[in-house]
């Protein structure tokens, strides 16, 4: 089938209106999806500054686990005794 002149030019014309939406389309879909990316960015970069700044916080003060541990060790030999397994029962 051959196309006349005119019905070239109005495919040409759909084609070239096709072209144009289906851009516009694709720069919204990346302009969501470098905003996206930048959100996601800046909550990676505060919850590793958080991180950050409670392992400097942690380093500056004393554990309490660590103290618990000294006061174990500073106990008398008798009171820090080990508990001895429970005898199996066989039958």
């Amino acid at each position: 089938m051959t196309l006349t002149p005119a019905e070239k030019a109005l495919k040409k014309e759909e084609q070239r209106r096709e072209g144009e939406k289906n851009l516009a389309e694709y720069r919204l879909a990346k302009a969501a999806e470098e905003r996206k990316t930048e959100r996601l960015r800046e909550l990676r970069l505060a919850h590793e500054a958080g991180l950050a700044a409670e392992a400097v916080s942690a380093e500056d003060t004393p554990k309490s686990r660590d103290k618990s541990r000294n006061k174990i060790a500073k106990r008398p030999a008798a009171k820090r005794a080990k508990r001895t397994p429970a005898k199996k029962k066989t039958h």
